[in-house]
């Protein structure tokens, strides 16, 4: 049923999650694999609702290691810890903000931010979305390829959620990120 560490983590965090009625989706290297962008994935990105935020440190307070935590620039969330359960790091994410040289973007996650689920186990696990994850990774340098890797699943698979790409633009984004947002919305709606 789950074969590796990483998905016998994000089981126990989902159980946990969905009992306790957390805002949460999966983002990050998972989310990627999830949609077949890349073949493997080595931690977990969760983000929750600035409203679950609390309740979710409190559950993996109880779930694993890991306490509040600095972001390391040009991260400036709101809310970040880490921690490591069963042998995988776990980055808790609500509120989540990236600095650049016009600004903070901060990438809004509600409801509407969940785009999909994929099974693990007898369990559905929440997906963020690849759109708020495509501005995001345009915003960090150090993962600038992701980008592009995900601009190239749009190109063949199309947007799922172009109303988020819409939602994006209204926050603080460079120009050149902003212009690519937009061809992109063009050519693809």
């Amino acid at each position: 049923m789950l074969n590796n560490s990483l998905d016998r983590a994000l089981f126990q965090i989902a159980s946990a999650f969905t009992e306790a009625g957390i805002t949460w989706g999966v983002g990050g290297s998972r989310l990627l694999l999830a949609h077949k962008i890349v073949d493997s994935a080595r931690d977990l990105d969760l983000l929750v609702s600035m409203r679950s935020a609390e309740r979710a440190l409190r559950l993996m307070r109880e779930l694993g290691v890991g306490e509040v935590s600095q972001a390391k620039a040009p991260f400036c969330s709101r809310h970040f810890s880490q921690h490591r359960l069963s042998g995988v790091d776990v980055d808790l994410i609500a509120g989540y903000r990236i600095e650049h040289l016009q600004g903070v973007y901060e990438q809004v996650f509600d409801t509407d931010s969940i785009s999909g689920t994929v099974a693990l186990g007898d369990l559905e696990i929440p997906l963020s979305s690849l759109e708020d994850w495509y501005v995001t990774y345009q915003l960090y340098p150090q993962k600038a390829q992701r980008a592009e890797l995900i601009e190239s699943h749009f190109q063949k698979s199309g947007l799922a959620r172009p109303d988020l790409l819409y939602r994006a633009l209204q926050g603080v984004l460079p120009d050149e990120v902003r212009v690519r947002i937009e061809r992109l919305l063009v050519q693809l709606t």
